[in-house]
């Protein structure tokens, strides 16, 4: 299965909160103590920390950010007939991630892949992509996440380009956005990174396999196309407050896990005063994972009846396998008493021969075959083995369950909580990837988003063309209704939970 690489852009930030989060706190998104790494214009990196007290200095980035943003402002006055507007946003972010079709892409996967080859694409990209678009590489900087759910990157420049002295936002169509992952896949091919299937060709694929055309699509009613495009799995439904409550959310159950590890073992350390005052700590803070998790383990210190009951448990246990014995001994003394009773009697009579005279052909009242009669001592042989190692085996259980009487309740009860465990593990597993799913939804909704504001600069050129203007409103309304209340179905849907 292949794996993708994605880049996604926007305007929509403030400078100094950026700054804040790519370099100094996590804002609850951080779910291990790995380095960050600043990857310097030369290509080296930095390593840094986040959520800690001494911060790495963003000074020398703040000042060049400051100083380029006045030279484009500058640069656009000098080569237009008036200057730029007030409201013009040349603050630009982006984010470079990873993923597969199947959203099933794991952090340990990317960890063992070559981190240093890994950074040197991202530089490559931004190296790139500044050249491509007239951008000043001092514009820019590139930090690499490792702290959280996945390994990606951030950048920031000036959306300017000094080349033609014109403002980015305007090139930035549908095409711009392809070429962009086009891009994208090119720089990261040597980690094993392509870019992802185009949006057309995926809606292309799924009204293939359900033997429509694309002029059926165009021929549907805007519900009809919704339902074909989420199977398609291109409708935008998400906007970034899913994107921060999900991975907080990971983040929240990833601590849980952690914390409620970590009491687990002080289980053997502390007193049973200590552990109740422990617990009465744990309540205070209204986390039911962790003070589950802690009810459990207290359990485990219980001195009186709870080990009573297990002691109980493990004699009935004993004493049924006693039972079980008796009964495959009694069957064994029937099976001899019995052994010949299958055999069907024949007369001497009738087979003309005298006991007196042949002897070995004779058995009692029943006669055999000399073949008959060694087949049923082989047969015999085989029962009392059997029967032996029967013996042997519940004896051996026996001795073995006798040691620990004193421990069986406490042995149930780790495997439950190794079994809650690892349902919990599985439980931070999905939402890690619903969150790389609503990550992809945001990037569509965007999209969709930038085509309508497209149209209303169009509508701003033409007033009096009304199909554009109705148009207009049918988009915004359907992101507005459609997705917006589907994405809130989606997120208070229980199985989210």
């Amino acid at each position: 299965m292949a794996n993708f690489v994605s880049v996604r852009i926007s305007n929509k930030f403030e400078m100094k909160a950026e700054l804040a989060h790519d370099f100094h706190y996590s804002h609850g998104r951080k779910i291990n103590d790995k380095p960050n790494f600043a990857i310097n214009g030369d290509g080296s990196v930095t390593p840094f920390y986040r959520d800690v007290t001494e911060k790495i200095s963003v000074t020398d980035i703040i000042k060049n950010h400051g100083k380029f943003i006045d030279l484009a402002k500058s640069g656009y006055k000098e080569h237009h007939p008036r200057a730029m507007k007030s409201n013009t946003n040349l603050e630009y972010s982006g984010i470079i991630t990873f993923g597969n079709a199947d959203q099933t892409l794991s952090r340990l996967e990317v960890d063992s892949l070559n981190q240093q080859q890994l950074d040197a694409n991202a530089h490559k990209f931004i190296q790139d992509f500044a050249q491509k678009n007239g951008v000043k590489l001092a514009a820019t900087y590139l930090v690499k996440h490792c702290d959280e759910s996945m390994i990606h990157y951030h950048f920031k420049f000036v959306a300017f380009d000094f080349v033609k002295h014109e403002v980015m936002r305007g090139r930035m169509n549908p095409q711009f956005l392809v070429e962009l992952q086009d891009l994208a896949g090119e720089c990261f091919k040597t980690s094993g990174f392509v870019r992802g299937v185009k949006k057309f060709d995926r809606l292309e694929q799924t009204l293939y396999e359900m033997g429509l055309t694309y002029d059926d699509y165009k021929a549907m009613s805007p519900a009809d196309k919704s339902v074909i495009m989420k199977e398609a799995n291109i409708k935008n439904q998400a906007p970034r407050k899913l994107h921060s409550d999900l991975k907080n959310a990971a983040h929240n159950l990833q601590q849980s896990l952690h914390k409620s590890l970590t009491l687990f073992d002080l289980v053997d350390k502390s007193t049973p005063e200590e552990l109740k005052a422990i617990k009465e700590s744990v309540d205070n803070e209204g986390n039911k994972i962790v003070s589950r998790f802690f009810t459990y383990a207290l359990r485990l210190q219980n001195e009186a009846a709870d080990k009573a009951k297990a002691v109980k448990h493990l004699e009935e246990t004993i004493e049924k396998l006693g039972e079980q014995k008796e009964a495959l001994e009694a069957d064994f003394r029937k099976f001899h008493e019995n052994r010949y009773q299958a055999v069907q009697p024949m007369k001497f009579a009738d087979l003309g021969i005298e006991p007196k005279k042949d002897k070995k052909a004779v058995l009692g009242s029943v006669v055999l075959s000399k073949k008959a009669y060694d087949d049923i001592q082989s047969y015999i042989q085989k029962i009392e083995r059997n029967c032996r190692h029967f013996f042997e085996k519940y004896n051996e259980q026996a001795q073995i369950l006798a040691p620990l009487n004193k421990h069986v309740k406490e042995l149930k009860d780790l495997v439950t909580l190794k079994d809650e465990l690892g349902a919990l593990q599985a439980k931070k597993q999905t939402l890690s990837l619903d969150v790389t799913q609503f990550e992809k939804r945001i990037e569509k909704v965007e999209s969709r988003l930038e085509k309508v504001l497209e149209m209303a600069v169009a509508l701003q050129k033409d007033p009096t063309n009304s199909d554009l203007r109705e148009e207009v409103k049918t988009e915004a309304r359907r992101l507005q209704i459609t997705d917006v209340k589907q994405l809130k179905d989606d997120i208070e849907d229980p199985r989210m939970l």
